[in-house]
């Protein structure tokens, strides 16, 4: 019979804690003990997992399960007892139930630096398909699949979903070296059908001939007109939750993210945003962010990377 689940585990699953903030997704590391959210509120049952690995590239993690219920675990399976982890109940790790995860979905660090070469088998070897065990392994692989199926889907056949930050092509907000920095990098990747670019960059930029900018702007009006597909337009902006936050009026990056979740297979749960340094001050991580936004109650992850950071925006 499982053990029952103690109050304070309880509360770690509890479905009503809050999503988590940005500040608390970009501290992630290898060995931490965090609770997993699904995208939307209710669609799956949170889980506890052990950090495995941290992909900063696209702002995703490989998380193994861990369950209060000792009992279960098999010899392919690892005990966390509470010596090791800090916390008031025992776990045990599930290493071969990983799966990715974005990195909105996960909490707070409840426990750190949990080392598996410190840990010791669960339990003996499963016997067969009539041992419980092994119909309880798989609700738990299935549980995981449910939580983390946005994620997986995204980053092995799903959407790339890049966009060019609209900002960053006016002289408003940045430099002209900013400003030529960008729109090289967006011409590079349009040609590729890398990124897709938002109406509002091209009404700030410049056409006047005797603007510094214009031979920038020229070259990002022709990229446009042979990948014409890739053009976002603007959309209303709804009632929104999100950190995506900047001292920049009526921000249309926000118009932008707007207009192309809705382009985006409801699958597709991340949207990577090339831009420059200059327009998001002083930050902990200043070639990365990640953000989150909430659109009629779908959730988003927003990953802005900085074309004038060397490998900080790579396709």
């Amino acid at each position: 019979m499982s053990a029952e689940v103690p109050a304070w585990l309880g509360s770690a699953l509890s479905r009503t804690k809050p999503y988590p903030t940005a500040a608390q997704s970009i501290t992630l590391e290898v060995g931490q003990i965090r609770r997993l959210e699904p995208m939307d509120a209710g669609s799956a049952d949170p889980l506890l997992v052990l950090v495995m690995a941290v992909a900063d590239c696209n702002a995703s993690a490989s998380v193994a399960v861990l369950s209060p219920e000792i009992e279960m675990g098999t010899d392919a399976d690892l005990s966390l007892p509470r010596r090791i982890s800090g916390l008031p109940y025992d776990l045990v790790v599930l290493p071969d139930v990983v799966g990715p995860a974005w990195f909105v979905q996960l909490g707070p660090a409840i426990a750190t630096n949990v080392q598996l070469g410190a840990l010791t088998p669960a339990g003996i070897q499963l016997r067969d398909s009539q041992d419980s065990r092994w119909s309880w392994k798989e609700g738990m692989l299935e549980a995981l699949l449910a939580i983390t199926a946005e994620c997986r889907y995204q980053l092995i056949d799903g959407d790339p979903a890049a966009i060019a930050d609209p900002a960053a092509f006016d002289l408003e907000h940045v430099g002209v070296e900013d400003r030529t920095r960008m729109t090289l990098a967006t011409v590079r990747l349009l040609d590729v059908g890398a990124i897709r670019v938002p109406v509002a960059a091209l009404r700030v930029a410049p056409a006047v001939s005797t603007s510094p900018a214009y031979e920038s702007f020229m070259a990002l009006s022709q990229a446009i007109q042979r990948r014409s597909s890739l053009l976002i337009q603007d959309e209303p902006i709804p009632i929104l939750e999100t950190d995506l936050l900047r001292s920049i009026v009526n921000d249309p990056l926000l118009h932008a993210v707007t207009g192309m979740s809705s382009r985006l297979d409801d699958s597709v749960r991340c949207i990577r945003v090339a831009s420059v340094s200059a327009l998001w001050g002083e930050r902990p991580e200043p070639d990365k962010q990640v953000f989150e936004v909430v659109l009629k109650g779908k959730r988003l992850q927003v990953v802005v990377a900085h074309v004038d950071s060397p490998g900080a925006f790579v396709v």
